[in-house]
Protein backbone atom coordinates (compact mmCIF):
# COMPACT_ATOMS: atom_id res chain seq x y z
CA UNK A 1 0.00 0.00 0.00
CA UNK A 2 1.42 3.55 -0.77
CA UNK A 3 1.92 5.69 1.78
CA UNK A 4 0.45 9.06 1.70
CA UNK A 5 2.78 12.17 2.47
CA UNK A 6 2.19 15.55 4.26
CA UNK A 7 4.55 18.56 3.05
CA UNK A 8 5.20 21.26 4.60
CA UNK A 9 7.00 24.72 3.42
CA UNK A 10 9.07 26.14 6.05
CA UNK A 11 11.74 29.04 5.80
CA UNK A 12 14.28 29.36 8.72
CA UNK A 13 13.49 31.75 11.26
CA UNK A 14 15.85 34.40 10.35
CA UNK A 15 15.20 37.67 11.17
CA UNK A 16 14.54 40.01 8.37
CA UNK A 17 14.20 37.20 5.89
CA UNK A 18 10.29 35.64 7.51
CA UNK A 19 7.45 37.67 7.70
CA UNK A 20 8.60 40.72 6.61
CA UNK A 21 5.02 42.19 6.59
CA UNK A 22 4.31 41.42 10.51
CA UNK A 23 8.24 42.60 10.42
CA UNK A 24 7.02 46.17 9.66
CA UNK A 25 4.62 46.54 12.43
CA UNK A 26 6.55 44.58 15.53
CA UNK A 27 10.15 44.43 14.61
CA UNK A 28 12.28 41.83 12.55
CA UNK A 29 13.71 40.11 15.61
CA UNK A 30 10.01 39.75 16.91
CA UNK A 31 8.92 38.73 13.68
CA UNK A 32 11.11 35.88 13.37
CA UNK A 33 10.43 34.55 16.94
CA UNK A 34 7.06 34.68 16.12
CA UNK A 35 7.97 32.65 12.90
CA UNK A 36 10.12 30.14 14.98
CA UNK A 37 6.97 29.26 17.48
CA UNK A 38 4.22 29.20 15.07
CA UNK A 39 6.21 26.64 13.07
CA UNK A 40 7.22 24.02 16.10
CA UNK A 41 3.39 24.71 16.65
CA UNK A 42 2.52 23.81 13.80
CA UNK A 43 4.48 20.81 13.17
CA UNK A 44 3.71 19.64 16.76
CA UNK A 45 -0.03 19.73 15.81
CA UNK A 46 0.13 18.51 11.98
CA UNK A 47 2.84 15.26 13.06
CA UNK A 48 0.67 11.73 12.26
CA UNK A 49 2.13 8.25 12.32
CA UNK A 50 -0.59 8.12 9.60
CA UNK A 51 1.29 9.76 6.77
CA UNK A 52 5.03 10.69 5.99
CA UNK A 53 5.86 14.51 6.82
CA UNK A 54 8.78 16.01 4.67
CA UNK A 55 9.97 19.46 4.99
CA UNK A 56 10.44 21.35 2.18
CA UNK A 57 12.84 24.06 2.93
CA UNK A 58 13.86 27.37 1.40
CA UNK A 59 17.56 28.84 0.28
CA UNK A 60 18.39 30.67 3.05
CA UNK A 61 19.86 27.94 5.12
CA UNK A 62 20.89 24.12 5.12
CA UNK A 63 19.21 21.03 6.08
CA UNK A 64 21.34 20.31 9.00
CA UNK A 65 20.30 24.20 9.95
CA UNK A 66 16.39 22.33 10.20
CA UNK A 67 17.48 19.64 11.40
CA UNK A 68 18.67 21.47 14.52
CA UNK A 69 15.92 23.30 15.55
CA UNK A 70 12.88 20.86 14.25
CA UNK A 71 14.71 17.36 15.15
CA UNK A 72 16.31 14.63 12.93
CA UNK A 73 13.12 12.57 12.64
CA UNK A 74 11.81 14.33 9.79
CA UNK A 75 12.71 13.98 6.02
CA UNK A 76 13.97 17.47 4.85
CA UNK A 77 14.36 18.93 0.92
CA UNK A 78 15.28 21.95 -0.57
CA UNK A 79 12.84 23.50 -2.47
CA UNK A 80 13.47 24.17 -6.07
CA UNK A 81 11.71 26.57 -8.48
CA UNK A 82 10.87 30.62 -8.69
CA UNK A 83 7.79 31.18 -7.95
CA UNK A 84 5.74 29.19 -5.43
CA UNK A 85 3.97 27.43 -7.95
CA UNK A 86 6.96 25.83 -9.62
CA UNK A 87 8.62 25.27 -6.08
CA UNK A 88 5.00 23.58 -5.46
CA UNK A 89 4.87 21.86 -8.36
CA UNK A 90 8.36 20.40 -8.08
CA UNK A 91 8.12 19.63 -4.81
CA UNK A 92 4.72 17.35 -5.49
CA UNK A 93 6.59 16.11 -8.35
CA UNK A 94 8.81 14.61 -6.60
CA UNK A 95 6.97 13.30 -3.57
CA UNK A 96 5.24 11.52 -6.39
CA UNK A 97 8.10 9.73 -8.13
CA UNK A 98 8.75 8.11 -4.69
CA UNK A 99 5.76 6.46 -5.19
CA UNK A 100 3.15 8.22 -2.55
CA UNK A 101 -0.01 7.40 -2.58
CA UNK A 102 -1.90 10.88 -1.79
CA UNK A 103 0.07 14.14 -1.15
CA UNK A 104 -1.08 16.95 0.96
CA UNK A 105 1.14 20.64 1.16
CA UNK A 106 0.36 23.45 3.11
CA UNK A 107 2.47 26.28 4.64
CA UNK A 108 3.55 27.32 7.87
CA UNK A 109 1.89 30.56 8.25
CA UNK A 110 -1.68 28.86 8.98
CA UNK A 111 -2.24 27.71 12.96
CA UNK A 112 -5.59 25.93 12.27
CA UNK A 113 -3.98 23.49 9.97
CA UNK A 114 -4.14 20.02 12.39
CA UNK A 115 -3.67 16.17 11.44
CA UNK A 116 -7.18 16.35 11.72
CA UNK A 117 -7.64 18.89 8.97
CA UNK A 118 -4.83 17.20 6.83
CA UNK A 119 -6.84 13.70 7.74
CA UNK A 120 -9.88 15.32 6.01
CA UNK A 121 -8.17 16.57 2.98
CA UNK A 122 -6.60 12.73 2.07
CA UNK A 123 -10.47 11.55 3.00
CA UNK A 124 -11.32 14.35 0.40
CA UNK A 125 -8.69 12.83 -2.52
CA UNK A 126 -10.61 9.52 -1.92
CA UNK A 127 -13.29 10.84 -3.65
CA UNK A 128 -11.70 13.87 -6.01
CA UNK A 129 -8.57 14.23 -7.83
CA UNK A 130 -7.75 17.86 -6.14
CA UNK A 131 -8.81 19.27 -2.62
CA UNK A 132 -8.04 22.64 -1.34
CA UNK A 133 -8.04 24.82 1.50
CA UNK A 134 -8.93 28.39 1.12
CA UNK A 135 -7.37 31.38 2.77
CA UNK A 136 -9.54 34.24 3.56
CA UNK A 137 -7.10 36.15 1.31
CA UNK A 138 -8.15 34.42 -1.92
CA UNK A 139 -5.18 32.11 -1.66
CA UNK A 140 -5.12 28.32 0.08
CA UNK A 141 -3.48 27.44 2.61
CA UNK A 142 -3.27 23.86 1.48
CA UNK A 143 -3.56 21.68 -1.67
CA UNK A 144 -3.99 17.97 -1.89
CA UNK A 145 -3.40 15.88 -5.11
CA UNK A 146 -3.92 12.13 -5.80
CA UNK A 147 -2.23 13.00 -8.31
CA UNK A 148 0.38 15.13 -10.06
CA UNK A 149 -2.01 17.94 -11.77
CA UNK A 150 0.90 20.56 -13.62
CA UNK A 151 -2.24 23.11 -14.80
CA UNK A 152 -3.12 24.36 -11.92
CA UNK A 153 0.70 25.54 -11.15
CA UNK A 154 0.58 27.47 -14.64
CA UNK A 155 -0.83 30.85 -15.12
CA UNK A 156 -1.37 31.92 -11.58
CA UNK A 157 -1.33 35.32 -10.14
CA UNK A 158 0.55 33.50 -7.47
CA UNK A 159 0.75 35.86 -4.27
CA UNK A 160 -2.40 37.87 -5.10
CA UNK A 161 -5.97 37.23 -3.96
CA UNK A 162 -6.60 35.87 -7.60
CA UNK A 163 -4.93 32.71 -6.62
CA UNK A 164 -8.05 30.61 -5.65
CA UNK A 165 -9.94 31.95 -8.28
CA UNK A 166 -8.10 31.62 -11.26
CA UNK A 167 -6.99 28.00 -9.38
CA UNK A 168 -10.67 26.89 -9.54
CA UNK A 169 -10.87 28.17 -13.24
CA UNK A 170 -8.13 25.78 -14.26
CA UNK A 171 -9.76 22.67 -12.59
CA UNK A 172 -12.91 23.28 -14.14
CA UNK A 173 -11.76 23.95 -17.65
CA UNK A 174 -9.09 20.87 -17.67
CA UNK A 175 -12.30 19.35 -15.94
CA UNK A 176 -10.91 17.68 -12.88
CA UNK A 177 -12.88 17.45 -9.82
CA UNK A 178 -11.96 18.88 -7.14
CA UNK A 179 -13.69 19.69 -3.45
CA UNK A 180 -13.12 22.66 -0.69
CA UNK A 181 -12.30 22.13 2.95
CA UNK A 182 -12.98 24.84 5.26
CA UNK A 183 -11.57 28.22 4.93
CA UNK A 184 -9.14 29.82 7.39
CA UNK A 185 -6.34 32.47 7.59
CA UNK A 186 -2.70 33.16 7.66
CA UNK A 187 -0.77 35.23 9.87
CA UNK A 188 0.95 37.20 7.83
CA UNK A 189 0.00 41.07 9.31
CA UNK A 190 -0.76 42.44 12.85
CA UNK A 191 -4.22 42.50 11.65
CA UNK A 192 -4.16 38.96 11.55
CA UNK A 193 -2.28 38.49 15.27
CA UNK A 194 -5.68 40.70 16.26
CA UNK A 195 -7.89 38.67 14.85
CA UNK A 196 -6.08 35.22 16.19
CA UNK A 197 -6.50 36.50 19.25
CA UNK A 198 -10.22 37.08 19.19
CA UNK A 199 -10.23 33.14 18.06
CA UNK A 200 -8.75 32.13 20.89
CA UNK A 201 -10.33 34.14 23.73
CA UNK A 202 -13.46 33.13 22.10
CA UNK A 203 -15.05 29.90 21.25
CA UNK A 204 -12.52 28.18 19.88
CA UNK A 205 -10.75 25.87 21.96
CA UNK A 206 -10.17 23.36 19.36
CA UNK A 207 -7.02 25.77 18.50
CA UNK A 208 -4.32 23.66 20.00
CA UNK A 209 -1.64 26.15 21.02
CA UNK A 210 1.63 26.12 23.17
CA UNK A 211 2.06 28.30 26.09
CA UNK A 212 5.05 29.74 24.39
CA UNK A 213 2.66 30.83 21.48
CA UNK A 214 -0.39 31.95 23.36
CA UNK A 215 2.07 34.42 25.84
CA UNK A 216 3.92 35.45 22.41
CA UNK A 217 0.13 36.53 21.19
CA UNK A 218 -1.30 38.06 24.50
CA UNK A 219 1.70 39.95 24.55
CA UNK A 220 2.52 40.87 21.16
CA UNK A 221 2.70 44.80 20.58
CA UNK A 222 2.89 46.99 17.23
CA UNK A 223 6.39 49.32 17.72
Amino acid sequence: MQENALIIFVKYPESGLVKTRLAKTIGKDEAAQFYRILVENILENCISKDYRTIIFYSGNCEANDLMNWLGKDLDYIAQVGGSIGERMFSAFRGVFQKEAGKVVLIGSDCLFVNAKVVQQAFKELEKVHVTIGPSKDGGYYLLGLSRLQEEIFNGIDWSTDKVMEQTKQTLNRVGVAYSLIDEYFDIDTFEDIERLKNKITGNNSHIALSEELRDLLINIKKK
